[in-house]
């Protein structure tokens, strides 16, 4: 009986482990060329691992809890993302580059090329107008504060497409993609410490914001993975995935 007990002890602990590893996004090569215009037109992205934002915050409203998901390549120059998302009012207001785009209709991406060292992320965040708040988020950095990096600026590619009319809530949208290219240099010497190749692993998370008002900053927040306690926002290094680059 202690055997079996035992052995049923082990069963279950490998199917929680196999589940939580299930978790992990796995990132193919890209083989061939990505034009980066906002449109899921090239043949590596139908054979990308889909990646739902379906963890559900501040969703106050019923109707917050729209589909959205992000897609992941990469080569030897690039991460390439696709987020894909459903919007009835599609809304965006912030022009200046470091602004609260994050109260707009937004996609993020968190991304951190060293996992035992979980203090530092990078952060790429664009609005649905490609205004972008790129910066470099340090967990902890003193006195039980955080830091962040608003200089970062690096230069990368971006391309959105709207279906629907843009701050106008007299009429129903259907949504609104958005295609990145990251050069791996915007990660300076970070990346040498271990860098993209066959069999490599990060961690990151991928966030949508869902903005509808015209006014106020109400918004609602989607994110890849579960976060135990939002209170604490969204950048917590310890909810993030792991990122496997595999050809």
């Amino acid at each position: 009986m202690k055997l079996k007990n035992t052995l049923f002890l082990a069963f279950l602990t490998f199917s929680y482990v196999l589940s939580f590893s299930q978790a992990d996004y796995i990132a193919h090569k890209n083989i061939g060329t990505i034009t980066v215009d906002g449109i899921l037109d090239e043949a590596q992205w139908e054979h990308a691992e889909v990646q739902k934002m379906d963890h559900f915050y501040k969703n106050t409203k019923k109707d917050h809890k729209r589909k959205s998901s992000v897609r992941i390549l990469w080569d030897e120059k690039n991460i390439y993302l696709f987020f894909d998302v459903k919007d009835g009012y599609i809304q965006a207001r912030t022009t200046e580059r470091d602004g609260p785009t994050y109260f707009d209709d937004c996609a993020e991406i968190f991304l951190i090329p060293v996992p035992e060292n979980k203090q530092l992320h990078f952060c790429f965040e664009t609005n649905v107008i490609k205004t972008t708040n790129d910066l470099i988020f340090i967990n902890d950095f003193a006195n039980g504060k955080h830091g962040v990096f608003k200089g970062y600026n690096p230069e990368f590619k971006v391309a959105v497409t709207i279906d629907g009319t843009l701050n106008d809530n007299t009429d129903i949208d259907k949504g609104w993609t958005m295609e990145m290219a990251i050069p791996l240099k915007s990660f300076n010497e970070v990346i040498r410490l271990n860098p993209i190749k066959e069999g490599a692993v990060w961690e990151f998370l991928a966030v949508r914001q869902d903005r509808d008002a015209n006014e106020g900053n109400y918004r609602a927040t989607a994110a890849s993975f579960p976060i135990a306690d939002f209170n604490k926002g969204v950048h917590q290094p310890k909810e993030f995935g792991k990122l496997v680059f595999e050809k």
